[in-house]
């Protein structure tokens, strides 16, 4: 019985307390890891508001273990006051939560967030000092400890001796049981040896006959009575055995289920806060990581505030980007037409969404400031390459331009063809000046007089345009530097036309290149039967200009805005293409001018065979027009097998001034 007893006795005093010796998570304090920008330029509301998220975030790992301290240990904290009483201190292990607690709530509160970075560094260091109160609480619970030892103690005493009361009395259970299976069993061999005995004796002298001998007879009888008594003496022994050892198991288990309940009766509770502080760093860290999930919600919540954060202060400037590729849309069409080189406009736009969203998810997931500096380095070196690579395409298209545009002007003399003009113009208004001293000018040399002022105008600003074109370097703004040739080539063309003007007649000129449109109505684009400005083609003899318009379909127009110099009679002449395989008039078009039916204008009647055909001028009509501007279009009259195909037109006051 003893081994038991002591088994049980020694649960109350060995292993009582075991408070979690683990130490503690770090938590809170976190930097907000927003670049200074960022943060200059973000609601402070806002972020106060992810101090705190970022420090629920980051104290999850610490405020689940406290859940799960809290939740273990407080029942048991409450058992043990019961079983020592209140006379012993005992530590309040719900504190270090509602403290933690309180000061997330402090942060969450702050009025500024100066104020909320300091909440959150006195948050992280009461994380730190976490274990300190577990050490605390070792010295707390020893009074408790010792009082709970000396309880075992005394509850093993009392239990030691109430044992010792209930061995007799199992012992004379027992010896009383084994004497009334022993006696009953004797009286039971005694009957069965007697009527063995009769029989034996009866069927002896059945078999005697009348030669009888009692006397042997009686020999048998008692020979047999004598094995059979210690047959059965040494088989009862051996049952007697048999019922002792039973009798004593069962005397055994009656005596541990009744120390048991002694046990039960007298330190329930002691077993209980045995039981309650059995594995308890284990059952800690299991219960931990279950409250732990319930924080992640607080990790996504933080990550999705810090992107929306860096988003606010990231999409400025990925829209200045995007501004600033779409603004090369000019000059990248200009390098395509020019047949150089030009980066995709569409591809790279799509490309800086593209990095723009993942620079997002990486400033997103950021935990700190040196991750969201690699996230924007990262982001800035893959376009710092294509600013560089743009700049050199730039670079190489200014220089391209610079270089045809001048090879263009000195090949063809413009230079020199200016000065020479301007000193005749210069001089053709002396002599008319001098004409003027003397007396009034005719109307004819009134015209002339105005024509070679604006003429000499037009040449002066023609070689202003020259000389900057010259300090020009393919390191200036390309959108400078088209708009300077833009610039040169409208006042070459004016100049062009101004020249055009003055006939021998003395006749006012104004002419227009077909390509030079100020705009187009055109209907909409088809695979094999639409308009098109025909730049060199070679398949066409020689247009004005090196280009003419391809106008296919009724009710397509080319629409020209210029200007008058002097009031008059205009007759318009056009250039335009005709052949002989197709009926004539199948190229018509309708000249409107300021809104005015000028009339419909059929292909010039030269009609020689096809291909190629001919570009010849032919009259028109004639229209009363203002100094100043005006609107003229030009309308193809139906779709036909033909298009009008058309080259130049020219207004003069002369009726006998032909192109």
């Amino acid at each position: 019985m003893k081994p038991l007893l002591y088994r049980l006795i020694a649960l109350l005093v060995v292993g009582l307390l075991l408070v979690p010796a683990r130490p503690a998570r770090a938590a809170g304090g976190e930097d907000l890891a927003l670049p200074p920008e960022v943060i200059a330029s973000v609601p402070p509301a806002d972020l106060i508001e992810l101090i705190y998220d970022m420090s629920l975030w980051k104290s999850a790992d610490l405020l689940a273990h406290l859940e799960a301290v809290e939740e273990l240990l407080s029942p048991l904290v409450e058992d043990m006051r019961q079983v020592v009483g209140p006379q012993i201190t005992l530590p309040d292990v719900t504190k270090p939560r509602k403290d933690f607690i309180a000061k997330l709530d402090a942060i969450k509160r702050s009025p500024t967030v100066a104020e909320a970075q300091r909440q959150a560094n006195e948050l992280s260091q009461s994380a730190r000092n976490v274990n300190a109160i577990y050490q605390q609480w070792m010295a707390q619970f020893q009074p408790a400890i010792t009082a709970l030892q000396a309880k075992g103690t005394e509850v093993a005493a009392k239990v030691q001796a109430k044992v010792a009361g209930l061995i007799p009395q199992v012992e004379a259970q027992i010896r009383q049981e084994l004497e009334g299976k022993v006696n009953s069993r004797v009286a039971e061999i005694k009957a069965d040896i007697s009527r063995k005995a009769q029989a034996r004796a009866q069927a002896a002298v059945a078999a005697a006959g009348r030669n009888i001998d009692p006397m042997a007879i009686q020999r048998d009888v008692t020979d047999f009575v004598m094995a059979e008594v210690e047959r059965q003496q040494a088989q009862l022994m051996a049952e007697i055995q048999q019922d002792v050892a039973a009798a004593e198991q069962r005397a055994r288990q009656r005596m541990d289920a009744q120390i048991r309940q002694l046990i039960e009766a007298e330190s329930g509770k002691l077993l209980k806060l045995k039981d309650g502080f059995e594995n308890m760093d284990q059952r800690i860290e299991e219960l931990a990581r279950k409250k732990l999930a319930n924080y992640d919600v607080y990790r996504q919540k933080a990550q999705q505030k810090k992107a929306e954060i860096l988003q606010r202060a990231v999409e400025p400037q990925i829209a200045k980007a995007a501004a600033v590729i779409k603004a090369q849309a000019p000059f990248v069409a200009a390098a395509k037409a020019q047949g150089r080189q030009a980066p995709d406009l569409d591809a790279l736009l799509a490309q800086l969404e593209a990095d723009k969203q993942l620079l997002l998810s990486r400033l997103g997931k950021a935990e700190s400031q040196q991750e969201i500096e690699e996230a924007v380095s990262f982001f800035q070196a893959g376009w710092e390459a294509k600013r560089k690579e743009m700049e050199g395409l730039k670079v190489q298209g200014a220089q391209e331009l610079l270089q045809e545009t001048g090879s263009r002007l000195q090949q063809a003399g413009v230079e020199a063809k200016l000065r020479s003009g301007l000193a005749s113009a210069s001089e053709g208004l002396a002599a008319l000046e001098r004409v003027q001293t003397r007396g009034p000018l005719s109307e004819k040399d009134k015209k002339r007089l105005a024509y070679l002022r604006a003429l000499q105008g037009q040449l002066k600003e023609g070689l202003a345009l020259i000389d900057e074109f010259k300090q020009a370097k393919p390191t200036d703004d390309l959108a400078s530097l088209l708009n300077l040739v833009d610039r040169l080539q409208s006042k070459l063309e004016a100049i062009q036309r101004a020249a055009s003007q003055e006939s021998s007649f003395g006749g006012v000129g104004i002419f227009i290149e077909a390509e030079n449109e100020t705009a187009t109505r055109l209907l909409k684009r088809t695979e094999d039967w639409h308009s098109v400005k025909e730049v060199k083609a070679t398949w066409r003899p020689s247009p004005s200009g090196g280009a003419d318009w391809y106008l296919s379909r009724g009710g397509e127009a080319l629409i020209y805005d210029f200007e008058v110099p002097v009031d008059g009679d205009y007759f318009l002449w056009i250039r335009d293409l005709s052949a002989n395989n197709h009926p004539a008039g199948e190229g018509s078009v309708r000249v409107v001018i300021d809104g005015a039916v000028l009339g419909i204008i059929p292909e010039n009647s030269v009609r020689p065979p096809y291909p190629p055909g001919i570009f010849a001028w032919h009259q028109a009509g004639k229209v009363a027009l203002k100094a100043g501007k005006h609107h003229m279009e030009v309308v193809k009259v139906a779709t036909t097998s033909l298009a009008a195909i058309l080259d130049a037109f020219y207004f003069t006051t002369n009726p006998e001034d032909k192109p």
